[in-house]
């Protein structure tokens, strides 16, 4: 009899915690919050980061400086020795200035047009500049060509891929450079800049 009872007993025990196990999943679908894992920003995790992406050419796409930058840079750029722009440029920014009174200089020359070449418009214009003839820059002792006085029409060019932007200088002189590697600046390619720059006066 007392076997009896301690085996009801168990049985009673038993069914009451299947029960209880039961009412606290209920309605539940999936698993539980606490398992759930949460997504991985690339940012988050060692040794990976998230190239920045090119808005508007470091302002608004039309967005020339007022006037000629005194300092060109393209710090942290790779290939730059090699080529004038040695990225897939898909868009290019085009900025004309002109000097209207005595020798030019970065400080005198005002912003005179600008222009936006994309796609393959974009892509041909890259390729134009890494064709032109290359020419050693003064670092290497080499004698560039004569600019003296320079011309009174300046460009400066930024081509941009999706995370990177490669800055060109012409100032006025029968070459261009990247600081990394100078090119001569060819009628062919003046040419190319001047039909495609709207005026802004």
């Amino acid at each position: 009899m007392r076997c009896a009872r301690v085996c009801l007993l168990i049985v009673l025990l038993a069914a009451t915690a299947c029960g209880s196990s039961g009412s606290t999943n209920e309605g539940a679908v999936g698993p539980s919050s606490s398992n759930i894992r949460q997504p991985v920003n690339a940012s988050d995790v060692a040794g990976t980061t998230t190239p920045p992406k090119v808005v508007g050419f470091r302002g608004s796409v039309n967005g020339c400086p007022a006037r000629y930058p005194a300092v060109i840079s393209n710090t942290g750029g790779t290939g730059l020795g090699s080529e004038l722009i040695p990225i897939d440029a898909t868009k290019v920014r085009i900025c004309r200035y002109r000097a209207t009174d005595g020798t030019p200089t970065a400080a005198t020359v005002r912003l005179d047009g600008t222009a936006v070449q994309t796609g393959s418009a974009a892509e041909q214009l890259r390729a134009a500049f890494n064709r032109l003839p290359p020419i050693a820059g003064e670092g290497n002792g080499a004698q560039l060509p004569s600019c003296v006085p320079p011309a009174p029409v300046w460009y400066l060019l930024t081509f941009a891929a999706d995370s990177q932007v490669v800055v060109v200088a012409q100032k006025g002189c029968p070459y261009v450079t990247n600081n990394g590697r100078t090119s001569g600046f060819t009628e062919a390619v003046a040419s190319i800049l001047a039909a495609s720059v709207v005026g802004t006066r």
